[in-house]
C-alpha cells in the first residue's frame, strides 16, 4: 500500500510497479494524495502567478511611458468652407443664430468666415451687429450702427479710409475669404421660365412671393420630373394650397385661408433656410420692378429675414 505524503513521481512509480491484490485500492489512495497535493499547491501558485502578472504589467507600462509617451489628443480644427457668391439677403442668414451655419461678414464685397471670432461677432457679442452684413463703412467709422453697415465709402475722410485698410489687413491675417457679395438677379417671369430644368446648362430657379431661390440641389423634387415641378415658376399660391395645378402657380393669395397662409410661411422658412436666395422677380422686361408690391410679396418681406434655430424648419 502506498504511504501518505509520497511525491508525484513516487505515486507514478508506485502505480507502475504495484502488484497489490487490490489495485483499485491503490488507485483510490493515489487519487486522494494527488488532490491533497494540488490543494496545498493551488493557493501559493495563484498568488505567485498574480504577482508575476503585476510585475510584468508594471514593467511594460514603464517601458511604454519612457519610449512611447502618450500624445495629447489633437484639438478639433475648424476648416472654413467656401460659400461662393452670395447676395446680401443670403448673407443675412449667417449671423451665428443658426448653429449649422458659420458666422460671415463682408468687407467691400469679400466674405470672411469669422466663426473663430465668435466671442466678438457671435450672438450677444460686442460686434454681433456686423454678422451677416457688409460692414466696410462701419469699420471705417468704427461705428457699431446698422445704418453704417454698407460698402458705400462716399464722404469718408482719409483717416477713416486708413482705418478701413487696417481692419482689412486684420481680417486677412485672421480669417479666410470664403466668397463674395454679388448683386441680386432681377428676372421677369419669362426669364425665370428659362430655369425650369429643361436646359441642363442652367441652374434651377423658382420664386416664392417674388423671392428667387436656387433649387438646383433639389432638382429631384422641383425639376420637370419631380413631385413639385415648380422650377421656373412663381409658386406661392401652390405652396399655400399644397397644389401642383398650373392655375395655382402665381403669387396671388386671394381667397387663401389663414391656415393656407400659415402653410405658405412654413414653406418659406424651410426653403429659405435650405436654398440660396439669388434674386427677385420683376414685372417688366428690362429689369424695372413695379412701384407697388403685391400682397404676397409684402408678406414675404418678413419671411425672407434670417430664421432663428426654432424657425429654420
Amino acid at each position: 500500500m502506498l504511504q501518505a505524503g509520497g511525491s508525484a513521481s513516487g505515486i507514478a512509480a508506485h502505480l507502475k510497479s504495484c502488484r497489490c491484490a487490490h489495485p483499485r485500492c491503490c488507485q483510490i489512495d493515489c487519487a486522494t494524495l494527488c488532490e491533497r497535493q494540488l490543494a496545498r499547491m493551488e493557493p501559493a501558485s495563484l498568488v505567485l502567478a498574480l504577482i508575476g502578472c503585476v510585475v510584468v504589467y508594471v514593467m511594460l507600462a514603464a517601458v511604454r511611458a519612457v519610449f512611447f509617451p502618450p500624445q495629447p489628443p489633437k484639438p478639433l480644427e475648424y476648416k472654413p468652407r467656401q460659400v461662393g457668391d452670395l447676395t446680401l439677403t443670403e448673407l443675412s442668414k449667417y449671423t451665428g443664430h443658426d448653429p449649422t451655419r458659420p458666422i460671415l461678414l463682408a468687407v467691400q464685397g469679400r466674405v470672411f468666415d469669422v466663426s473663430m471670432g465668435r466671442a466678438f461677432y457671435g450672438p450677444g457679442a460686442g460686434y454681433s451687429l456686423f454678422a451677416g452684413k457688409e460692414v466696410a463703412r462701419a469699420l471705417a467709422k468704427v461705428a457699431v450702427d446698422e445704418e453704417e453697415c454698407t460698402n458705400n465709402l462716399e464722404g469718408l475722410s482719409k483717416m477713416e479710409l486708413e482705418s478701413l485698410a487696417d481692419w482689412e489687413r486684420t481680417f486677412e491675417s485672421k480669417y479666410e475669404v470664403v466668397g463674395r457679395v454679388v448683386p441680386p438677379l432681377r428676372l421677369t417671369l419669362e426669364q425665370l421660365a428659362e430655369h425650369d430644368g429643361r436646359d441642363p446648362g442652367k441652374p434651377l430657379y423658382l420664386s416664392i412671393c417674388g423671392t428667387i431661390l436656387d433649387v438646383t440641389a433639389g432638382s429631384g423634387f422641383y425639376g420637370p420630373d419631380g413631385a413639385y415641378p415648380f422650377a421656373g415658376k412663381e409658386c406661392a399660391r401652390a405652396l399655400a394650397k399644397f397644389s401642383t395645378e398650373a392655375a395655382d402657380l402665381t403669387d396671388d393669395l386671394t381667397g387663401c385661408s389663414l391656415a393656407e397662409r400659415d402653410s405658405l410661411r412654413d414653406w418659406q422658412a424651410r426653403l429659405y433656410s435650405k436654398y440660396k436666395i439669388v434674386g427677385e422677380l420683376v414685372k417688366e422686361e428690362g429689369g424695372a420692378a413695379e412701384g407697388s408690391k403685391s400682397e404676397a410679396q409684402s408678406e414675404a418681406a418678413a419671411a425672407a429675414a434670417p430664421a432663428g434655430p426654432a424657425d429654420a424648419l
